[in-house]
């Protein structure tokens, strides 16, 4: 959270998101999600998983900036060819 611009400019940075995928297929298998809103984002997590989407679906979803939101695609793109947009 620490390179999430919605979270610096509310000044609370405490939280990680990490996201647990199949590796040979990109099938959402699971979601750790820590810190401010994240009960705004469960839902996501759950329908994507509902409807098999995969990770490559994720991260081509819309996540708005600056939000909290776009932590978890964040987390999808590092999960899936290591690197986000935002890290450090």
């Amino acid at each position: 959270m620490v390179a999430n611009g919605k979270s610096l400019i509310a000044g609370d940075t405490d939280g990680l998101f990490k996201v647990i995928l199949k590796a040979d297929t990109g099938e959402i298998l699971g979601a750790h999600l820590y810190g401010q809103r994240v009960t705004d984002m469960i839902g996501e997590v759950v329908v994507a998983m509902k409807a098999e989407a995969t990770v490559e679906e994720m991260i081509g979803s819309i996540h708005p900036h600056p939000t909290v939101n776009e932590a978890l695609g964040e987390a999808f793109m590092a999960a899936w060819n290591g690197r986000a947009i935002n890290s450090l």
